[in-house]
């Protein structure tokens, strides 16, 4: 909470101190994405974004989940560098790896998935590709609907809205925020 809330109250040194204590390589990757944030909010982007990429395909064999966060921090970085084609990508390949994860398990959606989803809706709408980002925010909302993810139902729905908004469509949009206020 302190990264979104307090980024400035984080230090690299605690994050190093409980990766030193991570008990598997599972577990050293949820640090090394606490460590990603950190360099992303706090010091250089770009390095940040190789550090993940790099991090994240030797995580993604093993913990394709893990992997797909990693690239999501990976992306919201390049979003906010203005480097959306790249967001956009990193964004597919989270959404791949989570979904390797989802099935490894036989879930019908995961957090990991719905979150990459989120951001890849997202970097859609920056990258002016709003057909694309509404009938995915769309496919993804029924998703999250028959998983029972709320949530990320309601991110979709809100997403779509303002898609279908941008490309002028007030009364598609309307409905959508509408779905998105009765999640």
């Amino acid at each position: 909470a302190d990264f979104e809330l307090r980024p400035s109250t984080v230090r690299l040194v605690d994050i190093n101190a409980l990766g030193r204590r991570a008990p598997n390589s599972e577990d050293r990757g949820w640090v090394g994405i606490l460590s990603l944030m950190h360099e992303a909010r706090q010091g250089d982007k770009g390095r940040a974004v190789r550090r993940g990429r790099e991090w994240s395909d030797k995580l993604a064999p093993r913990h394709p989940e893990v992997a797909s966060w990693m690239l999501r921090e990976v992306a919201l970085a390049r979003l906010s560098e203005g480097e959306v084609e790249g967001a956009v990508a990193d964004c597919r390949d989270a959404l791949r790896l989570a979904r390797v994860g989802t099935e490894a398990r036989a879930q019908p959606m995961s957090t990991a998935e719905v979150n990459a989803a989120t951001t890849l809706s997202a970097a859609l709408i920056y990258a002016e590709r709003l057909d694309e980002a509404a009938n995915f925010c769309v496919e993804i909302a029924g998703r999250c609907r028959q998983a029972g993810l709320a949530r990320g139902e309601g991110a979709m729905l809100a997403n779509a809205a303002i898609a279908r908004l941008y490309l002028g469509d007030r009364a598609e949009s309307a409905e959508l925020a509408a779905s998105c206020r009765a999640v």
